[in-house]
């Protein structure tokens, strides 16, 4: 490619993800110059994926956007792992 913008990086994000390449993700992630919600999203979906829930959790909380594609995210992960509790905080925490 020429030219790589956000949304080729995004692409290429999403599509790791997908197919379980969350390390080679998260290398991309790494490199890119400028993300978007669109970017951390991507991300956090690959680690929640992963059932790595501590990470996603700290990569949430370094996220200065949030949107509701981000929290439910989190919520339905935290939720899928059987942390209930910790899955209503967050709705919680989300509804304020």
């Amino acid at each position: 490619m020429p030219e790589r913008d956000v949304v080729s990086w995004n692409s290429m994000i999403y599509g790791l993800v997908k197919v379980g390449e969350l390390e080679k993700a998260c290398q991309l992630f790494e490199e890119m110059h400028e993300r978007d919600s669109v970017s951390w999203n991507a991300i956090l979906d690959g680690y929640v994926k992963a059932g790595k829930m501590d990470v996603a959790f700290h990569l949430f909380e370094r996220m200065s956007e949030r949107n509701v594609i981000s929290w439910s995210t989190l919520i339905l992960g935290y939720s899928k792992a059987g942390d209930i509790d910790m899955a209503r905080m967050l709705e919680e925490m989300r509804n304020v």
